[in-house]
């Protein structure tokens, strides 16, 4: 229900993707929707890993504000972001959005949706546990 990925990190900590309450997986519907190709899609992927182990390079993960993080992903032609929360509640990072750079500075529109669903995904986990 909450979108896991389909890996795990040597340090046991595991991205989960924030799913709607109605389960639609809304942040992997956001990767989707860029037609990564395979190379792109491994390298996400690597790039997410070594975030979770914490041996990332330091331009690949920085600390937005609050509780946000930001995944830069950089391919040839194009760089993704991923806003992420560091939950060690339950030693996972939670994806909140997925979006394609276009602009230097993250829109502030893009952070408040994360902090909107991360605030969403807490309130489903302590009523559900």
């Amino acid at each position: 229900m909450w979108g896991y990925f389909s890996f795990m990190t040597k340090s046991a900590i595991h991205w989960i993707f924030y799913s709607s309450d109605m389960g639609r997986s809304v942040v992997l519907d956001e990767i989707r929707k860029m037609n990564l190709g395979i190379e792109e899609m491994n390298t996400l992927e690597q790039t997410l890993r070594s975030i979770a182990s914490g041996i990332s390079p330091w331009h690949s993960a920085k600390h937005l504000e609050r509780e946000i993080w930001e995944a830069r992903i950089r391919f040839p032609h194009r760089q993704i972001r991923v806003l992420y929360s560091i939950e060690t509640a339950w030693f996972i990072n939670l994806a909140l959005f997925a979006a394609v750079k276009k602009v230097q500075k993250v829109p502030r529109q893009w952070i408040n949706l994360a902090l909107k669903r991360r605030k969403d995904w807490l309130h489903r986990m302590n009523d559900h546990g």
